[in-house]
């Protein structure tokens, strides 16, 4: 027997006593209404909360365009810049190893690297650096960042075309 009939049926035997069929239709009949009426009501939260989530996401995506052509628009004018500096511009991740995150096309002609080839990989200077220089230049970027204040270091490199230039950084740490 069906869960739902039985609890009926022991419904209806405690309400009169003895089973009265008429007594239990009814009780099954109010019970279809009931659960035709949350079915009904649960049906139409539902469609509510479809069509506030639509609008929603419809907004979202509104403003993810909006942010997506303003960081498009400051990409485009930061790259701008970069190309008309007499430098490289770079931004690496601290960790280990240290990982490029942007660095300028400048850094070609000035270490002898293709920037893009750059990306996600070591800075450059690393694998250029004179030996001497490497020690003096990690504590001084560990001790900035550690600090979150700016730095200033001179150091030699030695291109892979066997020039020795002089190198001085500056920059500084952030929490980003």
């Amino acid at each position: 027997m069906h869960s739902l009939l039985a609890r009926q049926l022991s419904k209806a035997r405690r309400a009169t006593g003895e089973f009265d069929p008429d007594k239990l239709i009814a009780l099954i009949g109010e019970t279809y209404q009931a659960f035709d009426r949350d079915r009904n009501l649960l049906g139409r939260s539902s469609r509510l909360m479809e069509a506030e989530l639509s609008e929603a996401n419809q907004a979202l995506r509104a403003t993810a365009g909006e942010l997506q052509k303003t960081l498009v628009d400051r990409e485009r004018r930061f790259a701008s810049l970069a190309t008309n500096l007499n430098g490289v511009i770079f931004r690496t991740r601290l960790g280990h190893p240290m990982v490029i995150e942007f660095i300028s096309e400048a850094a070609n002609h000035l270490f002898g690297v293709d920037a893009a080839v750059a990306l996600g990989k070591p800075p450059p200077m690393f694998a250029l650096m004179r030996r001497e220089d490497l020690e003096r230049y990690t504590e001084t970027i560990a001790n900035a960042a550690r600090e979150l204040r700016p730095y200033e270091i001179e150091y030699g490199i030695t291109r892979a075309d066997g020039e020795l230039r002089w190198l001085l950084e500056r920059g500084f740490a952030t929490d980003l």
